[in-house]
């Protein structure tokens, strides 16, 4: 395990293959390239390629906290984006890009045993524009909700029920919802 805080120059790769890399300072000038293990931590990095491995925002001492990428991310398919969030509010960890986000894998979200209102939203993710979908949401047990996508976020809202697949053809209102997944 690795804990970097202050400000670091480094301008090359920075590899990730099987640590816990926890960034809660400035690493903005070096991209992090995720194969295996996990990226945390509430600071900032400059840009975020992940084939494989977790991204873990928040700290053991804030949860809840963001981390922060200055340019693009890819989160592939082997790429598993692990958020904590807040059962009694709509408090959550998230990666916050401020640009361009290609997605795929996994989003998990715990809620640290706790179950959230029906209703909830919990921002995922912030980027300046958004490509591509998760393949996956991972929840507690007993707990649904629906990825929902726009073109700067990807929230996650709290339903009473699985998704309900039948709606699948579009005719479901203002909204196309398919395999749990909302586009506005």
């Amino acid at each position: 395990m690795v804990i970097l805080t202050g400000t670091h120059p480094y301008s090359g790769t920075t590899a990730l293959s099987g640590a816990l890399l926890e960034v809660d300072g400035s690493l903005t000038s070096s991209t992090v390239d995720v194969t295996g293990g996990t990226l945390a931590g509430n600071g900032s990095v400059g840009g975020l390629s992940a084939a494989a491995g977790t991204i873990a925002p928040g700290t053991t001492a804030n949860p809840f906290a963001p981390l922060a990428v200055s340019a693009d991310a890819n989160l592939q398919a082997g790429a598993t984006l692990a958020l904590h969030a807040d059962p009694a509010s709509t408090s959550s960890s998230m990666l916050a890009i401020a640009e361009n986000v290609s997605l795929g894998g996994t989003v998990s979200v715990d809620f640290g045993g706790g179950t959230p209102a029906l209703g909830n939203v919990y921002v995922l993710l912030s980027a300046g524009s958004i490509s591509g979908t998760f393949s996956s949401l991972a929840l507690p047990d007993g707990v649904f909700g629906q990825l929902v996508y726009s073109s700067g976020s990807v929230q996650l809202e709290i339903t009473d029920s699985a998704a309900d697949e039948i709606f699948g053809d579009g005719f479901e209102g203002p909204t196309d919802r398919i395999h749990g997944v909302v586009y506005r």
